[in-house]
């Protein structure tokens, strides 16, 4: 077989070729096997060195197997261009073919590696919080409330993470686009979504500060979400005189149980995980004589001291100062009904508002399965329609201590605690914070307002 090259350069690289017989016609045809054109030109000289030449070029062995080809296919007679050109490939390619193969697979598996990378930090970094390995920014071991928050946070971002496998290195303004459709598609309130997507950012920062990775492009990616007033569910408080209807009710049992457990949360203006574990040791009293309960919250670990009230103590010597045990989910579901009876002689708690479905109540919406009884209504906008009292929850406790203590007035007709007093019972450490509790409505404001504004008896607001 006869080889050479085609081109006409004196120096560079240039492909080797072969003239070769299909049909009638002699075909030139590529080795994609490249050389040198000097030392080419220096070895085509005599057959012997030509032929040393290739052998140091690994390119005599291919050169035979093209030969033994090229008789198979002249005895079958199938000698055409195209299978000369698929032999030739098939033989001086296929080392390249499998190089780049393993390169390929290599590749993949190191961005498996990569990838899987990811998953054992996310894993960790909920481990570490649980066995204490992993501490606040005060190197204060993490409330158990707070492990609970973080195990949703982990599983959501893994759930993803499966599902949309990713490295650090390609977390980028996409993903996070991605992440937050994946995390809507799966019904969650844009107020989860964007509290959701601040822990994320948290774990993308923690672990750059590790050095787990180096993509500090990631740090200025946008994670925020906007969430409007609309698209939140409503919150609601219990005025003074819901307040006072609720305190007289006839009750018994369980029902009994959980309208004072409640109560004592409005009165003393504290998170159920704390209103909800009060115990005698608390109570104390000032060098005064004031009576008050002294306690750190478990959340944030601010200590706050409330002053006891004469309903809040009764509602305490009821059951010796030591609040019982009773789930979350108890009090939500029982308060309600509660309320909802309450509703027929006070009738502010039958008020109906616009509100958001939360993902249980999707649920039955979308499939008719109600699982119970359904509190809600969808008018003829496709928008979510409750009655207070359906609104009425464990949390409602502490909103509406902090928003009753806001609208408290003095004789006079000014406010009746400073802001400083208001955040101390609270335990709120910041304004914006203790403002996001109170829950006026727009009416309510609207009267303050025009209050304020009779006060020198001019009726403009300025």
């Amino acid at each position: 077989m006869n080889i050479y090259i085609r081109s006409k350069k004196t120096e560079g690289k240039a492909e080797l070729h072969t003239l070769i017989r299909c049909g009638s016609k002699p075909t030139h045809f590529n080795l994609h096997m490249q050389v040198d054109i000097k030392k080419w030109i220096e070895c085509s000289k005599t057959e012997r060195k030509k032929a040393n030449f290739l052998d140091s070029m690994n390119y005599t062995h291919k050169i035979q197997e093209i030969e033994k080809g090229l008789k198979i296919l002249k005895k079958y007679h199938k000698c055409t261009k195209e299978e000369v050109e698929k032999l030739i490939e098939n033989i001086v390619l296929q080392e390249a073919r499998e190089e780049m193969i393993k390169r390929e697979e290599a590749k993949s598996k190191l961005e498996s590696e990569r990838r899987k990378a990811f998953k054992v930090y996310v894993q960790n970094y909920l481990k570490e919080m649980q066995c204490g390995q992993r501490r606040t920014v005060k190197n204060k071991l993490y409330k158990k409330s707070t492990i609970y928050h973080w195990k949703q946070v982990v599983d959501k971002v893994l759930d993803f993470h499966k599902k949309h496998p990713f490295s650090w290195d390609e977390i980028d303004q996409r993903l996070i686009v991605k992440f937050i459709d994946y995390l809507e598609k799966d019904d969650l309130s844009k107020s989860n979504i964007q509290k959701l997507m601040k822990d994320f950012r948290k774990l993308i920062k923690d672990a750059g500060i590790e050095d787990i990775h180096n993509n500090f492009r990631a740090r200025d990616l946008n994670f925020t979400i906007e969430v409007g007033e609309s698209e939140k569910c409503t919150q609601v408080y219990l005025t003074k005189q819901e307040l006072d209807g609720l305190y007289e009710m006839e009750l018994s049992g369980t029902e009994e149980l959980v309208r004072d457990i409640f109560l004592i949360g409005c009165f003393i203006g504290q998170r159920i995980s704390d209103y909800g574990r009060i115990e005698p040791e608390w109570l104390g009293t000032t060098h005064n004589g004031v009576k008050v309960i002294r306690l750190e919250q478990t959340k944030t670990g601010n200590k706050v001291c409330v002053p006891i009230g004469d309903k809040l103590e009764t509602l305490l010597k009821k059951y010796d100062y030591c609040v019982p045990k009773i789930s979350d989910q108890e009090i939500d579901r029982t308060i309600k009904d509660i309320c909802e009876r309450l509703s027929l002689s006070i009738p502010s708690l039958a008020v109906k508002e616009k509100t958001m479905l939360k993902k249980q109540e999707k649920i039955a919406l979308y499939t008719n399965k109600d699982g119970g009884r359904r509190m809600f209504e969808i008018n003829e906008k496709g928008e979510c329609i409750k009655p207070k009292w359906a609104m009425v929850a464990s949390q409602t406790a502490r909103r509406t201590c902090v928003t009753n203590m806001y609208l408290a007035k003095k004789p006079d007709g000014s406010s009746k605690y400073t802001l400083a007093e208001r955040m101390s019972v609270s335990g709120h450490k910041t304004e914006s914070q203790y403002i996001k509790y109170i829950k006026c409505s727009l009416d309510e404001v609207a009267e303050m307002v025009a209050a304020a504004a009779n006060d020198d008896g001019d009726n403009n607001l300025f």
